[in-house]
């Protein structure tokens, strides 16, 4: 999560000394003359976030014949908490030779540089990688300006240009990475800063079952879901574990030394954590672990079958977000240890999700649809209410980059959406159509391989 600070001081931004003050009031409209100085305004005053990228743009238009040498610094402070506060800089000035920018945290710490061009004769305009700023979903900030306009590294009082919300539109984002192991790395960073996590989970990256029931073990121990194969702990894993996870903290491994080695256990301990695994005989005994010992039996109950990953993708991230369990059947069948699991449990709501599980449980709540697309949307009009705040999208074909999707787009308040790589479903059209004014952006995870270009475009258009 952003920083918060409750006071701020002075920072250094690329050389120059900008002292930081609370944003101003903001006004009704979208565009805001100076407040302050209104016998001769500048006109930084445009701000955009161009919604077909991951990219977020900041104009600013100065005066006839301003040059670049004569900047002291621009200066953007953004609010992503809304509490007016600064919880990011964005920053620009003259480093000697050219116009230089970079975005800084809360208390003017270097994070990424960013890009800044000179478009016309009194325009620059800067742009960052929107991840770098830890809004990978929700993304609507508030933004005050400013601008040194004698070059003094010091800003003015009448200096301050403007405050409002940013128009941001809709945004469709993609989290990948080169392999599942990589996507889910990709989310944890984009979800987590150095520290940050509470516990991690891990599961085997080869397989479904395990991670899918893991994932509302997952948000309830706000923990990122990362991914290895089961012989070894992949390098990469480790280094994010090590990254999001202070040394002391839990790892938990979903599954047995079959599914996560021993050897993975020790490699994980050896890194100075605490490792807890939940375990059973077979898939469906790991997941009734999960929901007794992990989550202690809680009150809603999803079951999906375990020998197909469809239904279980989108069950895994309502369950996360609604604080359930999520227990398998054998398809059409109940193994035993879930019939017995579920009747010392009669108490429990419970919902089918999928025309498997529906047969297997005819007692259940059935959320069924025409196919796997169907059934997602199904599943997020049940569990998401009438005001999703962001939507995930995965493919309905392939599992493995959206295994670590179902924790994070629950954590935004969203569901998990399935699509083919053809296009998108006409129900998952109609969904995110019908949802459009509280979806504030979506995200896609997994390369393009699996969920094309031109399917973020449907998307993209389905919410603007």
């Amino acid at each position: 999560m952003p920083r918060r600070l409750g006071t701020l001081g002075a920072i250094i931004l690329l050389g120059a000394l900008v002292v930081v003050r609370p944003l101003p009031a903001v006004a009704a409209s979208g565009r805001f003359a100076d407040p302050e100085d209104t016998t001769t305004p500048l006109d930084i005053a445009t701000v955009s976030h161009d919604s077909d990228t991951s990219r977020v743009t900041y104009t600013a238009a100065t005066y006839d014949g301003w040059q670049p040498s004569q900047v002291g610094a621009f200066l953007w402070a953004i609010d992503t908490t809304g509490d007016q506060v600064p919880d990011y800089f964005v920053g620009a000035a003259w480093d000697g030779t050219k116009l230089a920018a970079e975005v800084d945290d809360g208390a003017g710490n270097q994070l990424a540089p960013a890009s800044v061009s000179q478009t016309i004769s009194t325009t620059i305009v800067v742009s960052f990688d929107r991840r770098d700023i830890r809004s990978p979903i929700a993304y609507s900030y508030r933004v005050a300006s400013w601008f040194d306009t004698n070059g003094n590294g010091q800003i003015e009082a009448g200096e301050v240009d403007f405050a409002g919300p940013v128009d941001d539109g809709r945004a469709v984002d993609r989290l990948s990475g080169a392999d599942r192991i990589g996507t889910a790395i990709e989310v944890s960073s984009a979800d987590y800063d150095d520290g940050q996590a509470s516990a991690v989970v891990l599961a085997r990256s080869d397989t479904y079952p395990d991670a899918l029931a893991g994932t509302p073990l997952a948000a309830r121990k706000d923990a990122p879901l990362l991914l290895t194969p089961p012989a070894q702990l992949d390098e990469r894993t480790g280094n994010e574990i090590r990254r999001v996870l202070p040394s002391g903290g839990t790892v938990y491994l979903l599954g047995g030394p079959s599914a996560i080695s021993d050897a993975v256990a020790a490699q994980v301990g050896a890194l100075g954590y605490q490792v807890q695994r939940f375990a059973g005989p077979t898939r469906y005994d790991t997941a009734l672990d999960i929901a007794s010992r992990g989550l202690g039996d809680p009150q809603t109950l999803l079951l999906t079958t375990g020998v197909n990953f469809p239904d279980a993708l989108s069950a895994g991230a309502a369950a996360a977000a609604k604080d359930a369990a999520v227990l398998l059947t054998s398809g059409s069948t109940m193994p035993p240890a879930v019939a017995t699991y579920l009747a010392a449990h009669g108490g429990a709501a419970r919902y089918a999700i999928g025309g498997p599980a529906a047969q297997a449980d005819p007692g259940a709540t059935a959320i069924v649809g025409g196919d796997r697309y169907d059934t997602s949307a199904r599943v997020a009009a049940a569990f998401f209410g009438s005001d999703p705040a962001a939507a995930g999208l995965a493919s309905g074909v392939s599992f493995p980059d959206a295994l670590a999707g179902g924790v994070d787009i629950a954590g935004a308040g969203g569901p998990l959406l399935l699509t083919s790589p053809e296009g998108l479903a006409p129900p998952v059209t109609a969904y995110l159509g019908a949802h459009r004014t509280s979806i504030s952006a979506a995200v896609i995870y997994g390369g393009t391989a699996a969920v094309p270009e031109s399917v973020r475009t449907e998307v993209l258009t389905d919410l603007n």
